[in-house]
């Protein structure tokens, strides 16, 4: 499979003009713009073959299901997401689409839970016992807690996974952390 780093890059640019075009997009499609820096395979257990620090980008559209004069953001308001992880150390690469449920919790902080699909460009199966996913698209769910610094900025520290939950013969499953940085159009 070729790999995904030209798509991830447009939906990074995808992202910056969302960014820049903030005002125009208030009360839009696209609620908030989220980017940041994941360390790759985070599990004790690791394999060597995947290693390093990915750069990620996600978009926030609208929230579904808003109830009338509530605030986008209520308790469990869902939105939809979609995300990409370039990996700087060329091992795997992964776009993904999920729903994601934010829960407030005390002034200013809140958590959020994320499921959906990913698609992937990492190895299927190895003969040197490297990482092996299986199958090219799997399952992705990530959870962060994070923190409002003002009514646009947030910072949230997320964790995120790929697996394909033993639907293929192969399922070494994929887990990255790091920390986010995001911009809410209001």
């Amino acid at each position: 499979m070729p790999k995904l780093a030209p798509l991830i890059v447009c939906m990074f640019a995808a992202a910056g003009i969302a960014a820049a075009a903030g005002p125009a997009l208030a009360g839009g499609l696209v609620d908030e713009v989220r980017l940041g820096v994941l360390q790759q395979n985070i599990e004790p257990r690791g394999h060597e073959q995947e290693y390093g620090f990915d750069l990620n980008g996600e978009i926030f559209f609208a929230p579904l299901f808003a109830r009338t004069g509530d605030h986008p953001r209520d308790a469990f308001s869902v939105r939809p997401v979609i995300g990409g992880s370039y990996n700087l150390s060329r091992t795997t690469d992964m776009l993904y689409a999920d729903l994601n449920w934010h829960l407030p919790l005390a002034t200013g902080f809140f958590l959020e839970i994320g499921a959906g699909g990913a698609l992937h460009d990492g190895a299927l199966e190895s003969d040197t016992g490297g990482s092996e996913y299986g199958c090219r698209v799997n399952f992705h769910e990530s959870a962060a807690l994070g923190y409002d610094i003002d009514e646009h900025w947030r910072l949230t520290l997320e964790v995120d996974h790929m697996s394909n939950a033993r639907l293929c013969s192969r399922n070494r499953g994929l887990t990255n952390g790091g920390v986010r940085l995001g911009y809410q159009f209001d």
